[in-house]
């Protein structure tokens, strides 16, 4: 048993008739085992990359593959086998279901930072507010149509709760300098 690529061209005498077919076989086998162990390479190599990577086929954005970060963002789901909107319901309401819409219609690219987005990550959790870098590109097969969307990007909640605690941080002491420097003008003031 093998993978063949097989050709079959009629061979014709000068009227046009047909006295014999030629029969090619061309071996693929070692083809098509190096394009599995590629593909095979890349999937691990997506799987275990820091930033969630998620790949949606077709209009209504069926997902076929979602990595490790990507399933740690949206929690317990089966994600690979449903639509985004089956799957990842709040995303409608929220505007990114339309976004990708919008990329697999157009083929622009989508591109945001420190987007909002409220997650359910467990059918029985309280909802979270998470923060994402996230770009929706398009995907196009060899005519160049456009034929789903890789949709990869960051969860940056921990850096935004970062610059919100460094900024509170900040707006305090600026006030506590205030206030000492009232105190000490009172301070000028009583002795004088």
């Amino acid at each position: 048993r093998f993978s063949a690529a097989i050709s079959i061209s009629p061979v014709s005498d000068e009227s046009g008739e047909v006295l014999r077919h030629f029969l090619s076989f061309v071996d693929l086998t070692e083809h098509c085992e190096w394009l599995r162990k590629e593909r095979l390479a890349l999937h691990n190599l997506y799987q275990n990359t820091p930033g969630f990577i998620a790949i949606a086929e077709g209009p209504d954005h069926l997902f076929s593959f979602a990595n490790a970060a990507h399933q740690q963002l949206v929690g317990d789901r089966q994600i690979v086998g449903g639509t985004a909107a089956e799957v990842l319901p709040e995303l409608i309401e929220q505007g990114l279901v339309q976004r990708m819409d919008e990329v697999f219609a157009t083929g622009i690219p989508y591109f945001a930072k420190m987007t909002p987005l409220r997650l359910q990550r467990r059918p029985d959790a309280e909802w979270e507010l998470r923060f994402v870098d996230v770009a929706l590109q398009p995907t196009r097969n060899d005519q160049m149509e456009i034929t789903g969307i890789v949709w990869q990007g960051s969860d940056v909640t921990d850096h935004k709760r970062t610059l919100q605690r460094l900024m509170s941080c900040q707006t305090e002491l600026i006030h506590i300098s205030r206030v000492c420097a009232m105190g000490t003008m009172a301070a000028t003031l009583a002795t004088a």
